[in-house]
């Protein structure tokens, strides 16, 4: 399998009762060569277990746990020659955000 053209990258801290809604908005997303980088920063409420579950559903989802740092601390360029993208992890993503973003048709 070829890596995917676009990363998503959601930091994660502490967000369990949002991040079921941000993770779901993201895969509903119409453009399909990418990924969601799920980066848990430590979370004690239940959020890792999520990003965990979701890891274990779709194969465009890939979970990073690390200890509590802060997420600007959280390694941003995690391969090179790809596109990012970093919603809050609160943020609903609407269908066609990728493409909005990266103004592809």
């Amino acid at each position: 399998m070829s890596s995917p053209t676009i990363s998503v990258i959601v930091p994660v801290y502490n967000v369990a009762a949002l991040l079921p809604r941000c993770i779901d908005s993201l895969l509903a997303q119409n453009f399909a060569d990418y990924e969601v980088l799920l980066v848990d920063d430590g979370s004690t409420d239940g959020s890792e277990a999520i990003c965990d579950s979701y890891g274990s559903k779709d194969a465009r989802v890939r979970v990073i746990h690390k200890p509590n740092e802060g997420v600007s601390n959280t390694p941003i360029c995690l391969y090179c020659l790809r596109i990012f993208i970093l919603p809050a992890n609160s943020e609903r993503c609407s269908n066609g955000i990728i493409c909005g973003r990266l103004s592809i048709r």
